[in-house]
């Protein structure tokens, strides 16, 4: 069958071909397909890899991030924001040469924020608290007691009036007057017994309840004496408590209010002292006794033992 005529000529006359001979023929139209095309202009071609490169670092950074955080680091929001942080920072690192790069908090970096105890035993094994200041009136009072306690006097005295000074409450002052008076009635207590002890002569006997001492040497700084076929020969400092009680006694008598403040001193303070004799001491010498009471409440740690 031949092609059949077109119903209008004079409308597809009106479509110059490619050649300007006539209406436009099959062939012309197939060989204008075939033509080549436009190249791309470098500015297309620039911006094209430029909007690639922009989309293959932002997975980068999306990938990476996911790496580093592990399952469950965060949520996806989080990970987008740190994704633009990193494409912001490329984008600022080639607007001008030498220009300096902002930085970002070291969680954006990967590394893990700081987290406290997660567990118990993680508070369990945690540092104890550190200790009181050394230097507070608390502190240096109960230094001074020790200090009495193991019958260094000097010690004692320097501790409480340096207690004394730090004090700045209505109870510390309270405590270090009472230390202070504890301390003054101690250091009467030696000073009897050093006293009665330089008063003792060679061949004296000394009673100790119903124990007789028989004295070899005597002084101010220690005894000689025989009891029982056993010689001994303590200092004044190494006195067993019923020595020295009894030679304080010699000196100061033993039932006056200065004796029972002395004595119950020494039985309150000392290792081998004993705590109820102490009151008993305290409350038979008076007020002032009473107002040292308070005193016995800290020595109840240490173990006291009977004379």
């Amino acid at each position: 069958m031949g092609r059949p005529e077109p119903e209008n000529p004079r409308l597809y006359a009106s479509f110059p071909s490619v050649t300007g001979q006539g209406p436009r023929s099959s062939q012309s139209s197939a060989a204008s397909r075939r033509a080549p095309r436009r190249k791309m202009s470098k500015q297309a071609q620039m911006g094209l890899i430029c909007g690639l490169s922009g989309g293959v670092l932002v997975v980068f950074v999306l990938v990476l991030a996911l790496v580093r955080g592990g399952p469950g680091s965060g949520s996806p929001a989080s990970a987008t924001g740190e994704a633009e942080a990193a494409a912001d920072d490329g984008a600022n690192s080639t607007t001008a040469q030498g220009s300096s790069r902002r930085r970002r908090p070291s969680w954006r970096m990967g590394a893990p924020p700081p987290t406290g105890p997660r567990t118990l035993a993680d508070l369990l094994e945690a540092p104890p608290q550190t200790p009181a200041d050394p230097d507070s009136a608390g502190a240096l009072l109960h230094a001074a007691r020790r200090a009495m306690a193991g019958r260094n006097l000097e010690a004692a005295r320097h501790h409480a009036e340096a207690g004394s000074e730090k004090a700045r409450t209505a109870e510390e002052k309270a405590e270090a007057q009472r230390v202070l008076q504890l301390l003054g009635f101690l250091e009467q207590f030696w000073k009897a017994v050093r006293a009665e002890a330089g008063a003792l002569k060679s061949g004296q006997e000394l009673a100790v309840g119903e124990k007789r001492l028989m004295i070899l040497e005597a002084s101010s700084l220690g005894l000689v004496f025989r009891h029982e076929g056993q010689l001994y020969s303590p200092s004044i400092e190494e006195l067993p408590v019923p020595i020295a009680i009894a030679l304080a006694q010699r000196r100061l008598g033993a039932d006056g209010p200065i004796a029972h403040l002395c004595v119950g001193a020494f039985l309150a303070v000392d290792p081998k002292g004993d705590l109820q004799q102490a009151r008993e001491h305290w409350q038979q010498a008076g007020t002032t006794g009473q107002l040292l009471l308070p005193e016995l409440a800290a020595f109840q740690t240490r173990s006291s033992s009977a004379l």
